[in-house]
């Protein structure tokens, strides 16, 4: 016989399960405890800060200027606070090889490009966590 289980909201629960077959003497009954974990799916991704204090964000943004050589990590919050998705996290850096990510750590490879006016043009590191992303501009000097 197969029963099935569904979660209702984020948490913990644990249920006794007790099996025995009948058609056996003595009839031998097995319980077992089982531990069961919903998830709670991330509904946004905070960014929260850096761990190298030479790079900062620019104010009121999601870019940081760092410079060729520099390594950062990138602090983040997932929200709702139930949510227990670390496991799904995801970093990717853009194109180009101007920076790379692992597990949050930035590290600048080489000087962002520059447009017509000289301006540094930002390469993107995302942070996904199931459906919901962040993005961070990472301008490399």
């Amino acid at each position: 016989m197969k029963t099935e289980i569904t979660g209702q909201g984020a948490g913990t629960a644990y249920i006794v399960v007790e099996s025995y077959d009948p058609t056996v003497e003595p009839v031998v009954k097995n319980r077992k405890l089982v531990k069961v974990t919903v998830n709670a799916p991330a509904e946004s991704i905070e960014i929260t800060g850096v761990s190298n204090d030479s790079v900062e964000f620019l104010k009121g943004t999601n870019t940081i200027t760092m410079k060729v050589g520099t390594v950062t990590g990138v602090s983040y919050k997932l929200s709702p606070d139930v949510c227990t998705d670390f496991s799904k996290v995801k970093w990717s850096a853009g194109k180009g090889g101007i920076v790379t990510v692992k597990n949050g750590i930035i590290t600048a490879k080489k000087a962002s490009s520059k447009d017509n006016n000289g301006k540094y043009i930002p390469t993107t590191v995302t942070v996904t966590c199931g459906k919901k992303q962040t993005v961070i501009s990472v301008i490399v000097e």
